[in-house]
Order: C-alpha cells, then structure tokens, then sequence
C-alpha cells in the first residue's frame, strides 16, 4: 500500500494536481493507523481526525471545483476503511472509484481511468458473486433435509445425490436452521 500511494503521489505531481497528491498521503496515513489492531485505531475519534485532514488539505491545494470529488472520495474510503461489514468497504470503494473516475477523465489521468474502471469492475464481480452466495447459503438454509425411505421416493436419481451432497454441507449449518413448519414432499 506504501508503493501504490507513493507512486500515485508521483503520477499525479507529474500532473500538477496536489489535491490528489495529498490524498494519497492522508491515504498512507490512513493505511499506517489501520494496520495496527488497537483500542486506539478502532476509535471513532480517528476517522473524524481523518476527515478533519482531508478537507483542511484539499483548502489547501484547491485547483478548482473538481477537487471536491477527491474530497468526497476520501471521505467515503475513510467511512468504508473504519466498517466491520466488508460489504460496506466494497461499496464505499465503488464510491470511491465513482468519484475518481470524473476527475481523472477530467485531468487527462488516463493511468487513473484505467485504474479506476479495472477496481469498478473488479468490485462489482466481488459484489455479485458474495450476493450469489448468499442465495445460495440461503436456500440451502432452507432446505428441508430429506432423506429419501420406503415411504418417499425421490423424483431422481439427481435429487437423490443432491440431497446426500447437501447433507454433508449443511451439517455445518444445522445450528443456523429454523425450519417452521417442515415441507411436505409429494408422494408418488
């Protein structure tokens, strides 16, 4: 993370943009606290100092009215960098790139386009894919667990297989299932 901001402090200095540049010094600092499992970087007090940084810094080196996506992009990252949810984190940066993205179309930052569209994308496939498997944990949940006797049969020899599968995944689960009122399966 130290590389990454240092080098995005140079391309953006090759730039002339400073707001950016200090950004990602504040992003630095940020790393650094953050890193450090304590009483003292879980305060609620540290991402208001943080904030407090970023808009003191982006007065600071104001070059126009485009600065202020920066600023707001930083406030998301230090919302989102202080969250237990990684969800939340994932959705912050997409705010993140939202804001960046802008910016840099507007600075002709096209190493911070490219960037910014391959974090986007990255993130959003991050975001399908754990509400996938949350459907899919969620059915599972759900599931009636059948073992098939004498008295039901199966549909298929899938559902058979399916359901000796699920038994084993979902022995892990049996403390998280609430089943109300069991379905019944149709007799053949």
């Amino acid at each position: 993370m130290t590389l990454n901001a240092a080098l995005w402090c140079l391309h953006y200095g090759s730039l002339w943009l400073f707001t950016p540049v200090a950004m990602n010094f504040i992003n630095l600092a940020r790393s650094y606290v953050c890193s450090f499992d304590n009483k003292f970087a879980r305060s609620k007090a540290v991402p208001v100092v943080f904030i407090v940084l970023s808009l003191a810094l982006t007065v600071f080196t104001w070059q126009g009215a485009w600065d202020i996506l920066i600023l707001v992009s930083s406030v998301f990252a230090t919302v989102g960098g202080w969250q237990k949810n990684p969800q939340i984190l994932r959705v912050s940066n997409v705010l993140v790139c939202l804001c960046w993205l802008p910016y840099n179309f507007v600075n002709n930052s096209w190493a911070g386009i490219v960037n910014n569209l391959l974090t986007l994308v990255s993130l959003i496939v991050a975001l399908i894919r754990y509400r996938a498997k949350q459907k899919q944990l969620n059915w599972e949940r759900h599931v009636l667990l059948f073992m098939p006797d004498e008295n039901w049969q199966c549909h298929s020899e899938q559902f058979r297989s399916a359901a000796l599968m699920r038994l084993d995944a979902s022995i892990k689960w049996l403390s998280l299932i609430h089943i109300s009122e069991p379905t019944r399966l149709r007799r053949i």
